[in-house]
Formats: structure tokens, C-alpha cells, sequence
């Protein structure tokens, strides 16, 4: 379980040295960018950074999560350890948003705290485990 709390801090970090280039690429490459006050400036990285993750798991994990969905009533959790990872860094980009971009709304801090609360619960609570409930928190993450 160390593991998980260890690759977190490791998405983490990763995310926020995106967040880091991602702004100095557009500080350095768009000249409308600088318009942009430092709040709208904080979104608009929040939202590539996040955009390049996703991207990222969708293109990488796309065989995975159709195994997922053709075994969905399957007790196999082989799959288990990669899905828990797969969280880890869909929270992890929440969770550095939750640091960074100051002015976010009511409603997206509280999905980035329910996404990280959900995901770590998973982990150290229930597992993802196929033909669990959670199984169907996974798919409506996957489809949403």
C-alpha cells in the first residue's frame, strides 16, 4: 500500500513540473497568453496539463479499459494494481489543481476532493475489483 501513497507523490510531482513547462511554453511561444490575467492563466495550464494526462491514459490504457467493460462481471482483478495506478494519476491531476489554480469554483473543488477522497478509499477501503461496485465508479470515470 506504501507503493500507492509513493506513486501519488510521484504523479504529483510529475503533474506539477507539467503545470511548470506548460506555462513557460506559453509564456515563451504565445503572445496572447500574457493578456491573460494570472488567474485565467492558472486555468488555462490546469486544463492542457489535465487535457495531456488524459490523453496520455486514453491512448496508453485503451486495451485495458475495454477489458475492463468485456469483464465487468468477472472476479479476474488481475488488472487490479493498474487500475488503483490509472486513479492515482487521473486524482493526481485534481490534486495538484487543487494548489495551484486559486480561484476555482465550488463545485470543481469539490470534485477534485471527491475524485482524491474516492481514489485513495479504493485503495486502502474497497478495491477495484471486477464485479465490485466499484467497477462501475470506473466505468462512469472512463465514459465522463
Amino acid at each position: 500500500m506504501l507503493s500507492y501513497l509513493l506513486n501519488f507523490t510521484i504523479n504529483c510531482l510529475s503533474v506539477y513540473f507539467m503545470y511548470l513547462i506548460t506555462d513557460h511554453g506559453l509564456k515563451k511561444y504565445n503572445t496572447r497568453y500574457s493578456v491573460f490575467g494570472k488567474d485565467t492563466q492558472e486555468y488555462i495550464v490546469s486544463n492542457i496539463t489535465k487535457s495531456i494526462v488524459l490523453f496520455w491514459l486514453c491512448s496508453y490504457y485503451t486495451s485495458i479499459i475495454f477489458s475492463i467493460i468485456r469483464n465487468i462481471n468477472s472476479n479476474d482483478n488481475q488488472d487490479t494494481k493498474l487500475i488503483n495506478n490509472i486513479a492515482l494519476l487521473y486524482a493526481s491531476t485534481d490534486f495538484v489543481n487543487l494548489f495551484i489554480v486559486k480561484k476555482n469554483k465550488l463545485s470543481t473543488i469539490l470534485h477534485h476532493v471527491f475524485v482524491n477522497l474516492l481514489s485513495f478509499y479504493s485503495i486502502y477501503g474497497e478495491q477495484f475489483k471486477q464485479g465490485s461496485s466499484w467497477y462501475l465508479v470506473v466505468l462512469y470515470g472512463i465514459f465522463s
